[in-house]
């Protein structure tokens, strides 16, 4: 019996290959490749032809445009809000400065000026204040001052007012302190 079971079981798995090599498609012969090959390319030949026509290059243009050199004029920003690498760029386009990749910001606007024959200005130094030689005996006494006041103001329970010479007193005490 199991012999006859071994028998039956090979017999399906040898149909089975003989349907799956009846269902392959036969391999096409070299001359129907060729045929199919000679069909494919006489139908795009002239889309080919079209396409050359179309794509032509333009010749060169017979004047080439020259280096425009940056004025101060066509920059978008001042030269002194500009970053090093702006201006190395804007550098890189004026003949007469050379080694600006090396130079540093403040050397490169005064190369830039120079060569355009800016003038640099420097602008106004500010003014500091200075506050009036008031000595510390004074300062106390005004102190003293308004401390009086502010008491009145707590008496009669203006809040607002006491704050107010609260910060006086305050301002006043930091400016004893910075005079001595």
């Amino acid at each position: 019996m199991a012999e006859e079971k071994k028998k039956a079981e090979k017999e399906p798995k040898e149909e089975k290959v003989e349907e799956q090599e009846a269902t392959q498609p036969e391999e096409p012969t070299a001359e129907e490749v060729s045929e199919t090959a000679e069909e494919i390319s006489a139908e795009a030949a002239p889309e080919a032809e079209e396409k050359q026509i179309e794509e032509k290059p333009e010749p060169p243009a017979e004047e080439e445009e020259a280096e425009v050199k940056p004025k101060m004029e066509d920059l978008k920003k001042p030269l002194d809000k500009m970053t090093a690498k702006e201006l190395r760029e804007v550098a890189g386009g004026i003949s007469g400065i050379t080694g600006a990749h090396a130079m540093k910001k403040d050397e490169l606007l005064a190369a830039i000026k120079k060569a355009w024959g800016v003038k640099e200005e420097k602008p106004p130094e500010k003014v500091e204040k200075k506050e009036a030689a008031i000595n510390v005996a004074e300062l106390k006494a005004k102190i003293r001052e308004i401390k009086a006041k502010r008491a009145e103001a707590i008496q009669k329970k203006d809040k607002r007012m006491a704050k107010i010479y609260r910060r006086m007193i305050n301002r006043l005490k930091k400016r004893t302190r910075r005079a001595a």
